[in-house]
């Protein structure tokens, strides 16, 4: 089969890129030929109204499946850069489509802002487009596909991201990870009191931002170290945090530590309460809820034999939920009937 998958970004800059780029990994294991298309990262931010229906991407689309002759088109987040054009070329060339909405960025937020009155516009523009019932939604969460279903009045089918099981586990060094961006919405600036206060844990910090000069300053003694994989850090590390207060959707960094046998507190957020069920395969925690986190973490820190209970739970369910093949099986029988029904 031949898979054509359509992002804004091309480059790996965050998970749903990631995502993409293991998915074209393991579907081209399987014999699969997966080519992956967008736009760099930076190029053409275009005007605010081309990025409501952008006629260039739409073209250039066109001409991609006139080179490639994909069976069939996974379009993955599209609304920054790319616009739904990319949607409606598929469509019109009668090829089949399948699209997988990542995070909550597409929904309307509640405020009479002039930048959101226009994106609210945008998004109208969009709803029409993508209301289109050929397409095939798929969400990597219950929560965001009820979102999607209310807000286009469409079917959506669950498939969450995968993730390749690692072999080694952790080693359960006294240390302490956080793993994503510095950015507000991350809430690390939310829990420095609390790291600043520990003493019997290294603290590692992997990641980069806007925050980061902010952030330095409120954290004493621990570690940044900027933009790294995380790998060795997950093998050395005991506890993951995950203190965000914006709406992740399926945060990559959750399910990698809890391949590894890590223990995650997080807030209960978003899509996280889906990976994560309280006190038996992780910590969940209330956003913002500075006391619940510290006696929370305090507790693990006071019982390490928890720590592993907790993390071996962890890397079963992660096993049992979210493994490649599993995730491939999914979408390869999605990505069949999506063909079988458009009668190509």
């Amino acid at each position: 089969m031949k898979i054509l998958m359509i992002n804004d970004y091309l480059k790996k800059v965050g998970g749903t890129e990631t995502f993409i780029y293991n998915l074209k990994s393991s579907l081209e294991k399987r014999g699969h030929k997966v080519c992956v298309y967008g736009s760099e990262r930076g190029e053409d931010l275009a005007s605010l109204f081309s990025r409501w229906n952008s006629q260039k991407w739409y073209r250039k689309v066109a001409k991609k499946i006139e080179e490639f002759h994909p069976d069939i088109i996974h379009v993955h987040n599209c609304t920054r850069i790319l616009s739904p054009s990319v949607v409606t070329a598929a469509l019109d060339m009668k090829i089949p489509v399948i699209l997988t909405l990542h995070d909550f960025l597409y929904f309307p937020k509640k405020n009479n802002s002039f930048r959101n009155i226009i994106g609210g516009a945008k998004r109208a523009m969009h709803r029409k487009i993508l209301s289109d019932k050929r397409i095939i939604f798929v969400s990597p969460t219950k929560i965001l596909a009820k979102d999607i279903e209310k807000y286009l009045n469409v079917k959506v089918a669950v498939i969450p991201n995968g993730i390749t099981i690692p072999k080694k586990i952790t080693n359960y060094k006294k240390q302490i990870l956080f793993v994503g961006s510095l950015t507000e919405g991350k809430g690390l600036q939310v829990v420095a009191p609390i790291l600043n206060r520990i003493n019997n844990y290294n603290v590692i910090i992997l990641g980069v931002g806007p925050l980061k000069k902010e952030l330095i300053s409120k954290f004493k003694n621990i570690d940044f170290k900027g933009f790294q994989n995380p790998k060795e850090y997950y093998e050395n590390s005991s506890i993951l945090i995950f203190p965000s207060i914006i709406l992740d959707n399926f945060p990559t960094s959750i399910i990698e530590a809890m391949s590894y046998g890590l223990t995650v507190i997080a807030s209960k957020i978003g899509g996280v309460p889906e990976q994560i069920e309280d006190s038996k395969t992780g910590i969940l925690v209330e956003p913002n809820n500075i006391e619940e986190f510290e006696k929370k973490l305090n507790y693990l820190i006071s019982n390490p034999g928890e720590i592993k209970r907790i993390g071996g739970n962890a890397r079963k369910f992660v096993k049992q939920k979210f493994e490649w093949g599993k995730i491939i099986d999914l979408y390869e029988k999605k990505y069949f009937s999506a063909i079988n029904l458009s009668g190509i």
